[in-house]
């Protein structure tokens, strides 16, 4: 969720099985900003911050294996 200019923008989430919080709110800062660096829509930058940190919920600890970020570089291509 976040807020720009007096409007409230939400993403919702992933479905995630978590087994781990670890690095959820760093991995989704990360999501939202390479949004927000590439001048994306709000909303858009929500959606990368929710897709970015529901996967790292599902590892331990805060390192996710490259398999996992080739998937989640194929869904924000499709967001996009």
């Amino acid at each position: 969720m976040a807020k720009k200019a007096g409007k409230i923008y939400r993403a919702g989430v992933i479905p995630a099985k978590a087994i781990d919080t670890t690095g959820a709110g760093d991995l989704y800062a990360s999501g939202f900003i390479f949004g927000y660096a590439q001048n994306l829509a709000i909303d858009v930058c929500c959606r990368y911050g929710a897709l970015t940190s529901g996967n790292v919920v599902e590892v331990l600890g805060a390192k996710m294996p490259e398999d996992r970020w080739k998937k989640i570089i194929d869904e924000i291509k499709r967001i996009r």
